[in-house]
């Protein structure tokens, strides 16, 4: 089964045309011309049964009205399959916190599971290069904290994802209420 992997520009603005509410992508609802994150998810699940998404929090606590609606629409039609909530400063470029949404168009339980890996997550130290401006910035070099995930803790969110199960504070299966 292909799988469509994503990591999209970060709540773009977009231009949805006049007529989305006639595209099969939108039958779910068509996402806010402020935020373009939904739009990529339905698109992608518009072609494939399969994808993951790496996205900003905040696509899971909008208080926008169209997104709210397609979220609960993509849970109610069971399509989200794990949540893996990621720790902040995982990426040099910024802090935010972010998540990586798995959603399965084809899943057997009526299940989400949703992991915290904030407590798997070790703290590097990374020397950085200035590299653009003068020369001030160009020839400085400074050390950035950011968390990665160890390769134990890979694994262990991997087993979690091929046997779901709860864990304190870092794995639980959440039922879908319908």
């Amino acid at each position: 089964m292909a799988t469509t992997i994503s990591n999209p520009p970060y709540n773009m603005k977009w231009q949805h045309p006049f007529f989305a509410q006639s595209q099969e992508r939108f039958m779910l609802g068509v996402p806010p011309q402020s935020n373009a994150n939904y739009a990529f998810i339905l698109t992608a699940l518009s072609k494939q049964d399969k994808a993951v998404f790496l996205l900003p929090n905040g696509v899971l606590t909008t208080n926008n009205k169209e997104e709210q609606a397609i979220k609960k629409s993509l849970i109610e039609k069971n399509y989200l399959e794990a949540v893996i909530a990621l720790p902040e400063r995982m990426f040099e470029s910024t802090s935010i916190p972010t998540s990586l949404l798995i959603f399965n168009k084809k899943k057997q339980t009526s299940n989400i599971l949703m992991i915290n890996a904030d407590s798997l997550a070790k703290e590097e130290v990374r020397e950085q290069r200035g590299q653009v401006g003068s020369k001030s910035h160009t020839n400085r070099v400074y050390k950035k904290r950011i968390n990665v995930l160890p390769n134990e803790a890979i694994k262990k969110i991997e087993s979690f994802l091929d046997k779901p199960g709860d864990e304190q504070g870092v794995s639980k299966v959440v039922p879908i209420e319908r």
